[in-house]
């Protein structure tokens, strides 16, 4: 039916691009795929996405664009507009391209360090924002 499935990294047997990959060859199905999120392998394992994505990158269907900063032992869930944290993501779009991307970037987060509820206002210019971020990123990779 041309539909796939994708998991990602959210500790478990998907906290990183070893265990996305571990996982998928144990499920055995070309409709199942990787979706990347470096924001929670930086934050849960503490890891640096862009020495990890390569393992998995030829497997990814989508790129979830979250930042993140700091480190978890810091307690710190900072989850800022990409581009604008720890995440090198010029790097993992590079990597992606060479793997022979095939799929979409999706924004996750970006509330950053902005107390709960954040205003529309607030959502629209940090939305507007993570597009030029991404733009600019993605540009930089050579795409």
């Amino acid at each position: 039916m041309g539909i796939a499935v994708s998991l990602k990294p959210h500790t478990g047997n998907t906290a990183t691009a070893r265990h996305l990959l571990q996982t998928l060859e144990q499920i055995g199905s070309s409709s199942i795929k990787a979706s990347y999120d470096p924001g929670n392998v930086h934050y849960y394992e503490v890891i640096s996405s862009e020495l990890d994505f390569p393992i998995i990158a030829a497997q990814t269907i989508s790129l979830i664009a979250k930042d993140h900063r700091l480190h978890r032992e810091s307690a710190n869930p900072d989850f800022p507009i990409p581009g604008e944290g720890d995440v090198n993501f010029a790097a993992l779009f590079s990597t992606w391209q060479r793997s022979g991307m095939s799929g979409s970037v999706v924004v996750e987060r970006i509330d950053g360090d902005i107390p709960s509820p954040i205003d529309p206002e607030q959502i629209d210019e940090r939305i507007t924002k993570a597009r030029i971020n991404l733009q600019s990123l993605l540009k930089e990779a050579g795409l």
